[in-house]
């Protein structure tokens, strides 16, 4: 017996039919909320006046049960609990001239980020010699040469205590070199007190600033582990303007110098329209 399909969130605005988990919408980029099926988009005539992107419709996921209260069993309960949502997307590159970005960006699951994320960690642990420092020098290695390898050979999660390091976040440099501060998991975990709900609103997060800093790695992190989604930018500054309408983020934060930037161009284009 097949399992039916779930109601998502959504439903058309031109058929008023609910739309299924899993199933492509296409939301408008200008209108609040207003979205066609898939059927609507290419047969309403007039068509919708503002461009429409797909988006991925969801219904109510169910909820995961935690054994543990670490970050690393956070990260495996959300990957499970979300496996078929957008997690993380970057921005098309033009095939034919791959120094031209396209106005779209492509999106990777949590199931894809997931399986990814386990295999390039047990490649990375055939080639790391704990405390060792190879005797023939530095060597190179692709990304996709250690998750093929990752894919191969698996090892068992390692469990770290509660004030062991987890990461490293490092200073901006701003008031003098940058600093490297080791976190514990219990103070890193601290900052994320709500985890895995489910909920039917869509977090989607801009990340444009290294992910060393704390800014963008708590965001990153706080919309994976609540099942929302990231665009990475470019890194190129005069595109920020460009790819914050294209990922259009229900999150977004910045210094000072970013909010005059756009300040500065929200002035510009109004003055081209009036």
């Amino acid at each position: 017996m097949t399992e039916p399909m779930k109601p998502s969130y959504w439903y058309c605005d031109a058929c008023t039919r609910c739309l299924l988990h899993g199933e492509y919408r296409f939301n408008c980029t200008v209108c609040d909320n207003y979205d066609y099926c898939e059927q609507c988009f290419t047969t309403v005539d007039p068509p919708h006046p503002h461009r429409m992107v797909p988006e991925l419709a969801y219904g109510r996921e169910e909820t995961k049960e935690c054994a543990g209260v670490d970050m690393a069993t956070a990260i495996r309960a959300a990957i499970a609990m979300y496996s078929d949502r957008h997690c993380m997307g970057t921005r098309d590159v033009d095939k034919e001239n791959p120094s031209h970005y396209m106005d779209s960006y492509s999106w990777l699951t949590f199931k894809i980020i997931g399986d990814r994320s386990k295999n390039f960690g047990h490649g990375l642990r055939r080639l790391i010699e704990p405390r060792g420092i190879p005797d023939n020098g530095t060597s190179i290695h692709f990304m996709g040469d250690i998750e093929q390898a990752g894919s191969i050979k698996q090892y068992d999660y390692v469990t770290i205590k509660p004030d062991d390091c987890l990461t490293i976040i490092n200073t901006s440099g701003s008031t003098g070199f940058p600093k490297g501060a080791m976190i514990s998991e219990s103070a890193f975990r601290a900052t994320f007190p709500r985890w895995c709900l489910p909920s039917s609103l869509e977090r989607i997060t801009l990340s444009y600033r290294p992910l060393a800093w704390a800014a963008d790695r708590d965001a990153v992190i706080t919309t994976f582990l609540s099942g929302g989604r990231t665009g990475f930018s470019t890194e190129d500054p005069s595109r920020l303007m460009e790819e914050l309408a294209l990922v259009r983020p229900t999150y977004f934060g910045g210094p000072p110098s970013i909010w005059n930037k756009i300040y500065t161009e929200f002035k510009t284009s109004l003055a081209l329209l009036t």
